[in-house]
């Protein structure tokens, strides 16, 4: 039994070390300049049928375009833009509050809390076979 749960244990721990992270997924909204920013996917790519829409702060559509031919889009000369939000047509979308900052998470954030997680599957299952060993000696 203890050979079962260290086998399907290392199974884990290799599936979390091996699989690669999958990108283009998730559609970031960066500011470039003041008036800019950039839509784009995690990967760096962006797609052309990619529609931004701003907003004023009581969420009255002001303007709709599509992105550039880099994945700008412009809006500094629209009055009263409190919101911009991006949308491609297959799912993705995203939002950003004009001058607020965003954090994105850390890959190494990601790959800390897989470690955590592997390493209580671990713990549990350490806990269990010695305790499963301790009633069978009994």
């Amino acid at each position: 039994m203890k050979r079962n749960v260290m086998s399907v244990c290392c199974v884990w721990l290799l599936f979390f070390l091996i699989a690669s992270p999958v990108y283009a997924h998730k559609m970031l909204m960066e500011p470039v300049e003041a008036g800019t920013v950039k839509v784009h996917y995690e990967d760096g790519s962006f797609s052309q049928r990619t529609v931004v829409v701003v907003y004023d702060n009581e969420e009255n559509q002001l303007f709709e375009d599509k992105l550039d031919e880099q994945g700008h889009f412009y809006y500094g000369d629209i009055e009263g833009a409190h919101l911009l939000v991006a949308e491609d047509g297959i799912g993705h979308r995203v939002e950003w509050e004009i001058g607020v900052v965003e954090s994105n998470e850390s890959v190494m954030n990601r790959w800390g809390t897989i470690t955590v997680v592997v390493l209580l599957f671990i713990g549990i299952a350490w806990f269990f076979t010695k305790r499963k060993n301790s009633r069978s000696s009994m």
